[in-house]
């Protein structure tokens, strides 16, 4: 039995619909979104306005600020925040830096992101500041994110003002008690002790 291959050709339609009640302006276009966020809270953000509201979450990006408080001159804390991307559409990091004049005491912890992956929930990349005060009095330092959101206006970057104050409070002193020793007589060839205790009461 013989059997036979038939090819069918395909034959395309273009069907071209007309809607004359359709508002091309409701077609928006596909752009990505920066927004600053907090790891640990979706609801919370150092950001105060922006306009960007995503399910109710606040993705704010203007008037951005945090003060780390008072901090002991030879300790550190850290402070963490999130770069969102409430969009379809990858966002691209430029560069985050601080900007000239801001103090050395605050660094940037790791690899700054280069990108933020499209999240319509609370996904972000996480970025870290560190702040160690060597000195003691009131520091600040200005963080620009430059990146290609949208919903910024032309030229604007996301800016984060950081301050802190360094204090003294915990520095160690040294006590030695007692203040003399008295090792009275000691003969030729023999060996006298004084014991000491060596506290830190800072």
């Amino acid at each position: 039995m013989k059997l036979a291959r038939v090819a069918l050709p395909l034959t395309a339609f273009a069907f071209i619909v007309g809607c004359s009640d359709c508002d091309v302006t409701d077609i928006g276009r596909l752009a990505p979104i920066v927004a600053i966020g907090d790891p640990f809270d979706p609801e919370f953000s150092v950001c105060q306005s922006g306009g960007v509201d995503v399910e109710n979450d606040r993705n704010f990006f203007r008037d951005c600020a945090f003060d780390y408080g008072e901090i002991d001159v030879g300790r550190a804390r850290a402070f963490s925040f999130t770069i969102r991307n409430p969009s379809p559409v990858k966002l691209q990091v430029t560069s985050i830096a601080f900007e000239p004049g801001s103090d050395p005491a605050f660094t940037i912890e790791g690899t700054a992101p280069e990108s933020v992956a499209p999240a319509l929930g609370n996904a972000g990349e996480v970025v870290g500041i560190k702040f160690a005060p060597s000195v003691e009095g009131p520091v600040s330092a200005v963080l620009r994110i430059k990146t290609d959101g949208e919903n910024l206006d032309e030229g604007e970057d996301v800016l984060i003002t950081l301050t802190a104050t360094g204090t003294a409070r915990c520095q160690p002193q040294i006590t030695v008690s007692p203040a003399t020793c008295d090792f009275g007589d000691v003969g030729v060839g023999a060996t006298g002790f004084c014991d000491l205790t060596v506290n830190n009461s800072g």
